[in-house]
């Protein structure tokens, strides 16, 4: 289970730049578009 919140917290300290939090799972490349274009 560490592999997850591992993963988790990398994309999540990828995309604090851009004021988003992926707090969603699966991590999808759908999901992290879609929050990305939320915020911008």
């Amino acid at each position: 289970m560490g592999a997850i919140g591992a993963l988790t917290n990398a994309v999540n300290d990828a995309l604090a730049p851009f004021g988003v939090v992926a707090g969603r799972h699966p991590l999808t490349p759908m999901l992290l578009r879609d929050l990305l274009r939320d915020k911008l």
